[in-house]
């Protein structure tokens, strides 16, 4: 998350701001994609509608029928759900940059990030020559040259991947030249790893697995679990960074092979847990997804006696629990009977 953000103050009294004068849900969205905890300095960032809609307030049609309206401050691709504000570049790192600037770095990375995208080549079109990025990204490419200024010097093991990660999982820019000459070419775009392949991935490797998918904190998986604890209790506990807590119970229960409706069933049965009711500093994603036994004991819950998502209350919890009681019991017979079934 962003920890600060410039605005000119002129939007308000001219040019594109000030036509928007009128059209309250367009003054919103255009405040927000400059603005939004998910923006980079370079206004080119990966921004689903459903996050926009949970942030600002405005229903996802308001939000869809906005952008057109904001054409002249951002440029909204709903099927890659991805963002463009043209201007933002200019205002938080200024008319031109030096090669030696310590930002450079940091715009080549959230430029990798959007790979080939026809926002990345807009990008490049408007700020190629003022911040002398022909040294440095290859256009409508991934990739970085080994040589010059890059992000290499700011992943680890000096631009080579991790020991042992896969070779389906190492962001293109990270493979050393002698690993690639016997390989086809890869320019095309690899299918995307699952859930818990990339949970595993970020564990290990943070900055990595960043490079590659974006920022952990705004992965649609990671949206959905903390949309449902809103949805169940009420208020927000969403991670702010890869290395946030709450990321980090998500990120271990997913490369132990729950799935985001497991984890979201654990988070709707916690609601007929008695401590965590009577507790609000238990009403938490750290301590619902504490471990792999938290989520079986309030995902049995949920199979139990929730009635159904979004409602927040049950008749009788003394009941609901006993028969999760028997859900966990039968569920660790059968992993018991499955496990004898591999062993013969």
């Amino acid at each position: 998350m962003r920890a600060v953000a410039y605005i000119v103050p002129t939007f308000w009294t001219r040019g594109s701001g000030k036509k928007l004068r009128s059209d309250r849900d367009a003054q919103v969205l255009a405040m927000y994609v400059m603005t939004a905890p998910g923006s980079n300095m370079i206004g080119l960032y990966y921004l689903p509608l459903t996050t926009i809609a949970h942030e600002t307030g405005l229903t996802i049609n308001e939000v869809r029928e906005a952008f057109p309206r904001i054409a002249e401050i951002a440029k909204y691709d709903e099927d890659a759900e991805i963002v463009w504000v043209p201007e933002s570049a200019k205002h938080q790192i200024g008319e031109t940059m030096a090669l030696k600037d310590k930002r450079r770095g940091a715009v080549l990375r959230e430029l990798a990030m959007a790979g080939s995208h026809p926002f990345a080549r807009e990008f490049l079109d408007r700020y190629r020559d003022p911040y002398q990025l022909e040294i440095g990204l290859k256009t409508g490419s991934s990739e970085l040259p080994d040589q010059g200024p890059s992000i290499q010097s700011e992943a680890p093991s000096k631009g080579h991947p991790p020991e042992g990660m896969p070779r389906s999982l190492i962001p293109p820019f990270l493979s050393s030249s002698d690993q690639d000459t016997d390989q086809p070419d890869r320019s095309g775009s690899p299918a995307m790893p699952t859930f818990a392949e990339r949970a595993r991935v970020v564990l290990r490797d943070r900055i990595t697995a960043e490079l590659r998918w974006g920022r952990v904190e705004i992965w649609p998986e990671v949206s959905a679990i903390c949309g449902t604890f809103v949805e169940v209790w009420g208020r927000p506990d969403a991670p702010r960074h890869g290395g946030d807590p709450r990321a980090q119970a998500i990120l271990n229960r997913a490369q132990e092979g729950y799935t985001v409706e497991q984890l979201q069933a654990a988070i709707r049965g916690s609601k007929l847990a008695e401590n965590i009711r009577e507790r609000r500093d238990y009403q938490a994603l750290t301590t619902i997804l504490r471990d792999a036994a938290q989520v079986d004991k309030f995902s049995a819950l949920a199979a139990a006696g929730y009635p159904a998502p979004g409602v927040m209350a049950v008749a009788d919890p003394e009941s609901a629990r006993r028969r999760a009681d028997a859900v966990l019991v039968r569920a660790e017979a059968q992993k018991v009977r499955e496990r004898a079934q591999r062993g013969a």
